[in-house]
């Protein structure tokens, strides 16, 4: 994990340090002095939210837009813009617009469906440890 841009040598902790912090505390200090069951539930929420804030890595929509958009403009899609919203809004009208039964378009429309679904099982895995928060049990529970 980075130090936020600061050099190797810098002493400022990392996002990741800091969140296993927040983590520790909660787990260790805050959640056996609740007794409430909505206050407990909450604060094992947070500690999942620790846990993904530590672990979640780098944003990877840009580089996600960046695959889609080349995938579509290999076919010959253009988007209204570069961001991830039109990027993601011309994909869907590629998907649902007129459809063409060709064998070329059938395969390329499935390329872009799978590319989707890849993002997609990529976001669950990564968000899996918020699960088990938001179920009322600890995040290796």
């Amino acid at each position: 994990m980075s130090n936020d841009g600061a050099d190797p040598g810098s002493t400022r902790p990392s996002d990741e340090a800091l969140w296993r912090s927040v983590e520790r505390t909660l787990t260790d200090v805050v959640l056996p002095a609740v007794d409430d069951a909505f206050a407990r539930s909450s604060v094992l929420q947070l500690i999942s939210l620790a846990r993904y804030g530590a672990t979640r890595g780098t944003d990877p929509t840009g580089s996600r837009v960046s695959e889609i958009r080349a995938l579509l403009r290999g076919y010959g899609v253009r988007s209204n813009g570069a961001d991830a919203a039109s990027v993601y809004a011309a994909a869907s009208d590629y998907l649902t617009g007129p459809t063409d039964d060709t064998p070329v378009a059938v395969a390329r429309r499935s390329r872009v469906r799978g590319l989707l679904l890849d993002h997609l099982a990529d976001d669950l895995a990564a968000n899996r440890v918020l699960m088990n928060g938001f179920h009322g049990r600890l995040p290796d529970a």
